[in-house]
């Protein structure tokens, strides 16, 4: 039951790396004019450019999905052990170390192309999503031990 919380979480960003306009209405030309593309799907484009673009209302299923998993979270918590916890916080530091890592390889791959790569962003946007929300459900889990 333990590993529900991190599965969760992985199935609702994973989308964001394969399909940067999967979870957007307008698409590509959203990544064009505003270089969004995956990002209004993670808690970091949430936490940035999705309120300036998207407003408030467009964005209740997402949130909702995140108070579910940060239920599920807490919800569990009794149940594991200090070993599993040490492994949380191992994978929530490895994807937060990958997330950095990404993005930075994004900004060289941007640079070398003249800004033209719309939709790499994604991997970035989504990895740094995942380890935002991990990072909040880590501490939740911590201080409602």
């Amino acid at each position: 039951m333990d590993a529900l919380p991190l599965f969760s979480t992985f199935l609702i960003y994973l989308p964001a790396v394969f399909a940067p306009s999967v979870f957007h209405p307008h698409g590509s030309q959203v990544c064009a004019e505003f270089h969004l593309c995956a990002s209004w799907s993670t808690p970091w484009g949430i936490i940035t450019a999705n309120f300036v673009w998207d407003g408030y209302l467009n964005n209740l299923a997402p949130q909702f999905a995140y108070f579910v998993i940060i239920f599920i979270c807490c919800a569990t918590l009794p149940r594991i052990g200090n070993y599993r916890k040490k492994a949380y916080v191992r994978s929530a530091l490895l994807i937060w170390f990958s997330s950095l890592l990404s993005i930075s390889v994004y900004v060289v791959v941007s640079e070398s192309k003249g800004g033209e790569t719309y939709g790499y962003s994604a991997v970035g946007y989504a990895t740094a999503g995942t380890a935002t929300g991990l990072a909040l459900l880590f501490a939740l889990r911590e201080l409602l031990a």
